[in-house]
C-alpha cells in the first residue's frame, strides 16, 4: 500500500474493492491494486492529527475520517461508491493519533479515538434514512474513556478507562452506566479475560 497509509483500512469482498486511508487521500482500489478513484484531503501528520480511518457501512457505502483543512477538527465523510464524490458529512472535535470504527448491528458505527496521553473520545455515525447531505452523529462527550466493544444486540457497549480502573458497561444509545466490571491481573502465559456486556 505504500509508506503513506498509516490508518484503518477496509474491504468490501462483495464488491471486490478495498478502501485505503492514505496520508492525503482516501483511495478505492480493485483486486489488481489499481485505483478506481481517490478523494483528496488535508494530509495527516501535522498538529497532532496523525491517522485516520475508513470503512463500509451496512449499505456498502464508503466513509472516512479526514482532517479539516483548518486542522481544528475532523470531518466524517460519506463518499459515493461509484465516483468517490462526497455526499454527506459531519464534524467531530478530535485530533486522532489513531481512530478505528466499531460496527453495531443496527447501522451505527462507533468511532473509538485516541489522542496519545491527552484524551480518548468516541462518536457514533450513521447515514440517515433520507439523504440530506448530513450524517447522524452521536457524541459521547467524554475524553477519558475508550469505546472497546459492542454487544451483539447493539443495546450495550463496553468502555475502558484511559488509565486505571474497572471496565464500565453502558446502555446504548443513552450511554448511561449500567455496571462496573473489575479486572483481575493474571500471571499465566497465554490466557486472557474477556468481559461480556450482557449475559
Amino acid at each position: 500500500m505504500g509508506s503513506g497509509t498509516r490508518g484503518w483500512h477496509a474491504t468490501s469482498p462483495s464488491d471486490h474493492v478495498a478502501l485505503i486511508s492514505a496520508r492525503d487521500e482516501v483511495r478505492l482500489v480493485d483486486t489488481t491494486g489499481g485505483a478506481r478513484w481517490s478523494y483528496g484531503h488535508a494530509p495527516w501528520g501535522p498538529n497532532g492529527f496523525e491517522s485516520g480511518c475508513c470503512w463500509f457501512d451496512q449499505a456498502g457505502q464508503p466513509l472516512a475520517v479526514v482532517p479539516a483543512d483548518s486542522y481544528d477538527h475532523c470531518r466524517v465523510v460519506q463518499l459515493d461508491l461509484a465516483s468517490g464524490r462526497p455526499v454527506a458529512e459531519a464534524a467531530i472535535q478530535g485530533e486522532p493519533a489513531g481512530i478505528n470504527p466499531i460496527h453495531h448491528p443496527d447501522g451505527w458505527v462507533g468511532l473509538s479515538e485516541g489522542e496519545g496521553q491527552d484524551a480518548t473520545r468516541a462518536w457514533w455515525i450513521r447515514a440517515p434514512a433520507v439523504a440530506d447531505g448530513h450524517l447522524e452523529l452521536l457524541d459521547a462527550g467524554w475524553d477519558d474513556w475508550v469505546f472497546s466493544d459492542v454487544h451483539k444486540s447493539g443495546r450495550q457497549i463496553i468502555t475502558t478507562p484511559h488509565g486505571r480502573g474497572p471496565l464500565l458497561v453502558r446502555s446504548f444509545p443513552s450511554l448511561d452506566p449500567l455496571r462496573e466490571v473489575e479486572t483481575r491481573p493474571t500471571t499465566r502465559v497465554g490466557t486472557s479475560r474477556r468481559a461480556s456486556p450482557e449475559t
